[in-house]
């Protein structure tokens, strides 16, 4: 629903003598949860909050308060020291496979909160019925036409396409460089490189349904493949859909760059993780000079700017470790120079014993001190930062927010993988054994969308650095998880 955050306004202090409730109607079955945004108030609490979800066709009249004294369909209790002020909390419970056109209310109330040791939630007006949504009601002013600000989540195990939206493509599993930090190193430990029989599957689904689009590369960068390889950059253009781009900016040339800005590409991000030569050096292993690199993302914007190519958007990525956090305003600079729309930060993602210590996690005041220096600094300079919010003293917990892929887009590698995701051991299928067909809505695929948004998702789940609790220690520090998982199809 809309997040417009002018039109919010908080229900006030939830307290034992309150109720909040909202009342819906299922617009599909297989319902599963519902994300509520709450607020803390710039606070810790430690109060309980007890979530109720009831099911009566009454409800289309409008909440009754007697529902209220019947017996819920699901009751969830959680202790407030989880949350982060004006973050979507996640209410699951198991699936209700027949769920549209039926009505619901949920209700959130906390027995043993106190005056300032308390949470709230939003409201705002909508158009009636807009998103399932109906009236909601609070104690102090009874049932109002003002809805809780929530998203209803469906969990359906197959999807009405009979293949994804959108492919993140890897025809070869090998890249340039050895960053110290891939995600991808396990998909790079033989060399593959995607046969023609699988391309020509990519390329009759592009022609003969409607693709959101293709993003290239995770198990490689697709402009070294067209350098050491030849064709793979053709091939792409030839499919004639909509495309971005994620590079390390090494092969870059002018033919390379006109080619790219005369097709369909949308975006495409430079990996920089750096903001000087000798940083760049330890964390981007093996690859050409710093200060070739950045001449080659500037002809790419001098040679933008003369095409007049405003169609294609740049950004510049910094995955944000200790020893480089500081060189982030350099970063900053070079892309206000090369007028990129923003700069994006994520945290450091640990996959080996030896980076733990540069995960920000063991540093967290000296990141949220940096953050407040460097949102004030990208203000000065008029650029777009994105920054992981600062960390705050809160329970650990396991767990993701609301996630989406698996009902959207597949990770296809050279040797014919299926991935639900780029994160290692996302193992669907392989298409050397079945068709894209046959692994959409084959029986794993099933299996996990009907388990990734619960209170038990899939052991990897757990830990999804992607969207990640923001208490979650092991979505930053994988390295202490990752020896125990096993390839995801193997265990369905």
């Amino acid at each position: 629903m809309s997040k417009n955050q002018e039109s919010r306004i908080p229900v006030g202090e939830i307290l034992p003598d309150k109720i909040v409730a909202q009342s819906f109607i299922a617009q599909d079955n297989f319902l599963s949860g519902i994300s509520v945004v709450i607020a803390t108030y710039k606070r810790k609490i430690d109060s309980t909050l007890v979530f109720r979800l009831y099911q009566n066709n009454d409800l289309q009249k409008g909440i009754n308060t007697q529902i209220f004294n019947t017996e819920p369909i699901f009751e969830k209790s959680i202790c407030s020291d989880v949350l982060y002020d004006n973050d979507e909390y996640d209410f699951y419970f198991p699936i209700i496979a027949n769920s549209k056109g039926q009505y619901y209310c949920f209700s959130i109330t906390s027995p043993n909160a106190v005056t300032g040791n308390a949470v709230t939630v939003w409201k705002q007006t909508i158009t009636p019925g807009e998103y399932g949504l109906l009236n909601s009601y609070c104690h102090e002013i009874g049932s109002h036409k003002d809805r809780i600000v929530c998203e209803l989540r469906y969990s359906p195990p197959t999807t009405s396409r009979a293949t994804p939206k959108a492919i993140l493509y890897s025809p070869v599993a090998q890249c340039n460089l050895n960053c110290i930090h891939c995600i991808s190193r396990d998909t790079r430990k033989k060399f593959h490189r995607m046969p023609s029989h699988i391309k020509d599957k990519i390329q009759k689904l592009c022609d003969s349904t409607t693709m959101d689009g293709v993003i290239s590369d995770y198990s490689g960068d697709i402009l070294f493949a067209e350098h050491k390889h030849g064709g793979e950059l053709d091939y792409l253009l030839g499919l004639n859909v909509d495309f971005i781009i994620d590079t390390n900016g090494h092969f870059m040339n002018r033919d390379v760059i006109v080619k790219l800005l005369s097709s369909r590409l949308k975006r495409i991000n430079f990996s920089l993780d750096a903001g000087d030569s000798v940083t760049y050096s330890s964390i981007r292993r093996g690859g050409k000079p710093f200060s070739e690199v950045i001449a080659n993302i500037r002809l790419f914007s001098k040679i933008r700017n003369e095409m007049k190519a405003t169609h294609v958007t740049v950004t510049l990525s910094f995955t944000l470790m200790k020893r480089n956090l500081h060189e982030l305003p350099q970063c900053i600079d070079f892309a206000k120079e090369i007028n990129a729309e923003s700069v994006i930060g994520r945290h450091l993602e640990v996959y080996t014993d030896d980076l733990e210590m540069e995960s920000l996690y063991h540093h967290q005041k000296y990141y949220n001190d940096f953050r407040e220096t460097i949102t004030n600094y990208a203000m000065q300079k008029e650029m777009i930062v994105a920054l992981p919010r600062a960390f705050e003293d809160r329970a650990n917990q396991t767990g993701h927010h609301y996630c989406s892929v698996p009902w959207s887009s597949v990770t296809l590698l050279a040797n014919g993988d299926v991935m639900a995701c780029c994160f290692p051991t996302m193992v669907m299928g392989n298409l050397n054994e079945q068709s894209l067909e046959e692994i959409w809505n084959g029986k794993v695929y099933q299996h996990l969308r009907t388990s990734v948004n619960s209170d038990n998702p899939p052991e990897v789940c757990k830990y999804c650095p992607m969207f990640r609790l923001y208490n979650n220690q092991n979505s930053y520090l994988f390295n202490r998880i990752k020896p125990k998982l096993k390839e995801y199809r193997k265990t369905v």
